[in-house]
């Protein structure tokens, strides 16, 4: 039997890490993530916590890495923001120090 089998996180949005290519590295992170190839309208990356709640909005300014050393260790979703405001990427993030 094939198939692809998607899992909800408590924030209710799909994981699709498995199936698309990694957004930003490293992963697991401490204190800082860096995007892998940002396209050139990218915006912003939000990242929301298991409650379906932003925890932090970053500005992307080119390659610059972001800082999530603010953030509690936990499990987290990165939306990659466009200058319009729609997500154009979103992978799982786990926080661990």
């Amino acid at each position: 039997m094939k198939g692809i089998v998607e899992v909800e996180l408590a924030s209710g949005f799909a994981d699709h890490s498995s199936v698309c290519p990694s957004a930003f590295y490293p992963n697991p992170a401490s204190n800082v993530i860096q995007l892998r190839d940002p396209p050139a309208d990218v915006m912003y990356v939000s990242i929301v916590d298991a409650c379906g709640r932003e925890a932090t909005r970053i500005q992307v300014l080119g390659s610059e890495p972001l800082h999530v050393g603010d953030l509690p260790t936990g499990h987290y979703i990165v939306r990659v923001m466009d200058k319009a405001g729609e997500e154009t990427q979103r992978q799982q993030l786990i926080v661990a120090r």
